[in-house]
This record gives structure tokens, sequence and C-alpha cells, in this order.
């Protein structure tokens, strides 16, 4: 393996915890080679690990037939590539560019492989924070982002959650939605309680959530689940080349988006830039700013959950607990 590629802006210690996430899943040549060579017939010639997520293995590889192409390979759940295809078919029907999908496939049972067309351009998040993106250029690009999200909330889904069909949420009922979040109320609280910020009780938030959550019905779209600037592909006149890791789609409010685009994106670039292009195609609704202070809510409580437990992480979790207060004050 050639070159391990990372977020070039990330701390030595961010670039640490990434390394060390993907040290602990990381395929051998042979596997590799082997996989490329069933899902395409071509022979690896050049391989770089990509470590910018926390969940799957990424590799760039080239062919023999001098192709470009990106490897992910799974090891948990076998259907969360045949989700991102899904996704994918219907984000290409509604005009929103995304990777062509090469190959999918099982390798053997604890390893699943997504084989896709590399996109050219540039990751937005680099632009931003290495390249010192000219805020007026910055602004433009995430408008346009904004306006495929639009198109991409055109489409109508049922039930809630991932996908489980092409256009339909794994959970019927939004009371199914809330009740893995009332599942979790001992974490929940215990996490809460681990931060030491002051805080409403678990009681008040998940009965805020509940009753919140309503406003939610009947709204049902396709969403990304994961729509941030590392996950957009920008070409050098500044036009979207494409929108990539489609694994955690699902059907859900489309102000899910725009609450997870805020925790984390908003300071550098605005939530409400992504909003003014998203408008511009379809609009969000009068109530926008309630669905959103739950969706907050909502989204704030499984990152307080994942930084806590799964990947601890405090400063993440601390931000979580300080968004929950916000949006339960």
């Amino acid at each position: 393996m050639s070159v391990v590629q990372f977020n070039e802006f990330k701390s030595e210690a961010e670039q640490k915890r990434l390394l060390d996430l993907a040290e602990a899943n990381t395929s051998p040549d042979e596997l590799i080679a082997s996989i490329v060579s069933s899902a395409l017939g071509e022979e690896v010639v050049e391989t770089t690990r990509i470590v910018r997520g926390e969940t799957n293995e990424v590799y760039g590889i080239r062919t023999n037939q001098k192709r470009d192409i990106i490897l992910r390979i799974g090891h948990w759940d076998k259907t969360t590539f045949q989700r991102e295809a899904w996704a994918i078919e219907q984000a290409v029907a509604v005009g929103v560019p995304v990777p062509k999908i090469l190959a999918l496939g099982e390798h053997s049972t604890d390893v699943y492989y997504c084989v896709q067309e590399k996109l050219q351009g540039t990751p937005l998040d680099s632009l931003l924070f290495s390249h010192n993106l000219p805020k007026d250029r910055a602004k433009r690009i995430v408008e346009n982002a904004g306006e495929m999200l639009g198109r991409l909330h055109s489409i109508e889904t049922t039930g809630w959650g991932y996908l489980s069909e092409p256009t339909k949420g794994q959970h019927a009922k939004l009371d199914d939605k809330y009740s893995m979040i009332e599942a979790e109320r001992k974490r929940i609280a215990a996490a809460l309680q681990a931060t030491n910020l002051p805080v409403a009780d678990v009681d008040t938030i998940l009965s805020q959530l509940k009753s919140g959550l309503q406003a939610f019905e009947g709204r049902q779209r396709l969403i990304h689940g994961d729509f941030g600037p590392k996950h957009i592909f920008v070409d050098d006149n500044d036009s979207i080349t494409g929108i990539i890791d489609w694994e955690q789609a699902g059907s859900d409010d489309p102000v899910a988006e725009f609450a997870r685009w805020n925790f984390w994106f908003d300071k550098n670039s605005p939530t409400a830039w992504l909003k003014e292009g998203h408008e511009r195609v379809a609009k969000l609704g009068d109530d926008y700013d309630e669905r959103f202070r739950i969706a907050t809510l909502e989204s704030a409580i499984w990152t307080l959950l994942y930084f806590t437990y799964d990947s601890p992480l405090k400063d993440c979790a601390v931000r979580a607990v300080r968004a929950i207060a916000e949006a339960t004050a």
C-alpha cells in the first residue's frame, strides 16, 4: 500500500484517532486484489488508504486498465451498501450528481464491498479548511449543494429511519422512531451526567422530543443522512461533480439534514446558505424553526450516545449536551 491519505486539515490528535480506527480494520493487499479481480476482472496496480471517516475501509485504487476506482469495505451490515445503491438510483432520477456504482458484493460472511468510480474534483471540506476558499465562492457552492438537497427532498418516502427498500424507511410508524431513543433512556441519563453541564433532566428532554416529533408526520422525504462538506466534490470551476457516501440514506423530515449540518459545519459554511439554496427548489415550511429545534434535539442525543459509548470523544459529547440544553431551553 503506497499512501495513507488523511483529511489534511485535521489536527495531529484527530489524525491519530482516525488512523487508530483505520488500523483496527485494515484488509490485506491480497483481499483487496481478490475483490477487484472478482468485481471488475482487473488487477490492482496502486492502492491508497483513504482515512476520512470512521466506519468503512476506503481505498483509492488504480487498476491495470488505468482506471481509478474507490473500493469501500464494510464488516458489520451487508445491507449498508444496498441501501446506498437504492439512494443513488433515486438521486440520479432527480438530477443529483453521484458516483457510479460498478459492483456490489459479499466476499465472505463478514466482508462486504462496494466499488465505485472515482469522482473528479476536491472535497469541499478540503477547499474550506486547507485552500482558504473565499467566502463568496464558498457561499455559491453551499447554495448549489442546497439546491441538490432540494431535488433529493422532492422524493417522497414512507416510514422512518434507514432505507429498508428504495423509498421506504425501516420503521413503519413515527412512534417507532421515538421508541429507539426511549430505549436508550438510562444511557442518555448517564451520558448527560458525565459531562457535568447544566441541562434539563432526561424525562424533560424525552418528553419534549416525543411531543415535538409529531410535527414531522407526513413530511417524509428521501434524505442523505450524512450530508456535509467532506461528501461534496467540487471541480476547478466550483461546480459540484458529485455527492458521495449514501450509506445512511433514510426516510425523514428534511429538517434532519439541516440540524446535522448546523451542528457540525455552520461556523465555516453557514446553514443559512444551504437553506437558501434548498428553498430555490423546495420550500421547507412555515414551521421550519420548530421542526429544526426538534431535529436538532434528536440528532444531538444520538451524537451524545455515539461519542460517549461507541467512539468516546469528550469534546464532541460536550458539544452535544450543549446543543440539547439549547434545544430544550
